[in-house]
């Protein structure tokens, strides 16, 4: 399996740190894959308008995943899972999973209890929208 890290690593590394800290208390074997420079193509495609260069970005990060030869892709990016999982699904056929790590921990979830017995003591704040 692999955890692609997307562009994120500078922006989001508390979700890269915690994502890699779950898959390591699973036992799971994996590798990163991504950096700075690894963007899914959603910001030349989407952000910028330029749909050659989006191409282009979204086919190379494609090709190095194939590269790897995992079973699954893994991202915390719902951009990433948004983007090339719509580019995947509809215009390019690849030999492995892609999706958002969430759906994957829901999958061990029963593996997961047993691995988080430390309490947090910290409160959760939600911010709900009035209609």
């Amino acid at each position: 399996m692999s955890f692609y890290t997307g562009c994120n690593p500078v922006r989001t590394p508390h979700l890269l740190f915690n994502t890699t800290a779950v898959l390591d208390a699973l036992e799971v074997d994996y590798e990163v894959v991504g950096c700075q420079g690894e963007c899914c193509g959603i910001i030349q495609s989407r952000w910028e308008g330029d749909k050659a260069s989006g191409e282009s970005v979204v086919d190379g990060s494609i090709s190095r995943f194939a590269g790897f030869q995992p079973k699954a892709i893994l991202s915390c990016c719902l951009s990433c899972v948004l983007h090339l999982g719509k580019t995947i699904a509809g215009f390019r056929k690849v030999s492995f999973e892609f999706d958002h790590v969430t759906n994957y921990l829901l999958s061990r979830a029963e593996g997961l209890a047993d691995k988080f017995i430390r309490s947090v003591n910290e409160r959760v704040l939600l911010h709900t929208h009035d209609a």
